[in-house]
């Protein structure tokens, strides 16, 4: 499946490295991936790229901006039309829902396979596959 852009959203630079990696090896055919550190960079990521962006992968908890402080900003902002994974080791059912209602749209918890990232890209990317 063709991808153009991914953006993942984590502090962790290793957490950034193994996203990465997992998702070129469900071989995918990915155009680019964007990458910030925090939840305030990751709104800007977003917003340069908006029109082609992909999906988002992001974490929860970050320095600067969580992942929920992102997204409330960017639904704010009218800043959508991409699927939104969150990667965490939260999983509590009121923290999904304060997701849900920002725009997630799947869950991938840590640790995580590249199994479950290539089935998680299949049902995300989905309506998109054949644009």
């Amino acid at each position: 499946m063709k991808i153009n852009k991914i953006i993942i959203v984590d502090d962790s630079n290793v957490m950034r490295s193994i996203l990465r990696k997992s998702i070129l090896m469900t071989e995918n055919d990915v155009g680019e991936f964007i990458e910030a550190a925090d939840g305030l960079e990751g709104a800007a990521r977003i917003r340069e790229h908006v029109d082609d962006v992909s999906v988002v992968f992001t974490d929860l908890d970050m320095p600067n901006a969580t992942g929920v402080q992102m997204l409330t900003t960017l639904q704010q902002e009218q800043v959508g039309g991409f699927p939104v994974v969150i990667v965490t080791t939260v999983g509590n059912q009121q923290m999904q829902a304060t997701c849900k209602a920002l725009g997630a749209v799947a869950f991938l918890n840590k640790p995580f396979t590249q199994e479950e990232i290539g089935e998680l890209l299949e049902t995300v990317l989905r309506p998109a596959a054949g644009s």
